[in-house]
């Protein structure tokens, strides 16, 4: 045959149909099949999330029982400790209220005595011929405060025979004070109708430049029957 190659092989093309609905839905099942992987990884981070976040509340709220709890024990150890530590100092204020009452029942004991002492002493001489006035005791004591001091002036009239006398007391404080002799006034013709015994007692401030040596006190009936009495003591406080 005219034009053809020898030993040449031909071709034949192969037509293949259009097919537009097939790619569309090969696309489709791409998309969702992308869609659904998406989903699926979402939902699975989602309840992965959702687990997680459900633990925690369950380890939250047992920390927060747990925390309640450990106020409450806490508030219990308190209050215990509160009720024994309050228990311990009424005891021991109860111990130290009964010392000190029986300090103070000593001391009112021992008052209670030399008081009696005196009282025999001035009963004692009554019967005598002449009045006669007597410094029994004079005593004074520091306080809390710096320069102030409680003092306490005991003073007797024997040979009375039961009649009061009216006597006029003078107390001073005698010592030095920028290095020269002076005296505070303790009581000033202060008058007192004695019988037997009388006690005298108040406060005395002194000067932080002032140095008490002894104290000087003097008396004086208004009658000429009762003669005049002057009386010294050193200035030595009393130890409680």
């Amino acid at each position: 045959m005219a034009g053809n190659v020898k030993g040449r092989r031909h071709y034949r093309m192969k037509v293949v149909p259009h097919r537009p609905r097939m790619q569309a839905l090969a696309v489709l099942m791409a998309v969702a099949l992308l869609l659904f992987s998406i989903g699926g990884a979402y939902w699975l981070g989602y309840q992965r999330t959702a687990n997680e976040l459900t633990a925690a509340r369950v380890v939250q709220a047992d920390f927060q029982r747990r925390a309640v709890q450990a106020e409450n024990e806490l508030s219990e150890v308190r209050e215990r400790l509160t009720f024994v530590e309050r228990t311990r100092l009424l005891d021991q204020q109860a111990a130290q209220n009964a010392r000190q009452l029986l300090s103070e029942l000593r001391q009112q004991l021992s008052t209670t005595e030399r008081d009696n002492a005196l009282y025999r002493q001035v009963l004692g001489t009554t019967g005598q011929a002449q009045p006669e006035l007597l410094v029994l005791r004079w005593e004074v004591r520091a306080t809390d405060v710096p320069g102030y001091f409680y003092y306490e002036l005991d003073v007797g009239m024997t040979g009375s025979n039961g009649e009061s006398a009216d006597i006029l007391l003078d107390v001073d404080l005698l010592g030095q004070q920028l290095d020269q002799a002076a005296a505070i006034k303790v009581l000033e013709s202060h008058a007192i109708a004695l019988k037997y015994l009388r006690r005298l007692s108040g406060f005395l401030i002194v000067p932080e430049d002032f140095e008490p040596d002894k104290v000087k006190v003097r008396g004086a009936g208004r009658s000429a029957s009762v003669p005049d009495i002057e009386f010294e003591s050193q200035w030595v406080l009393k130890q409680e």
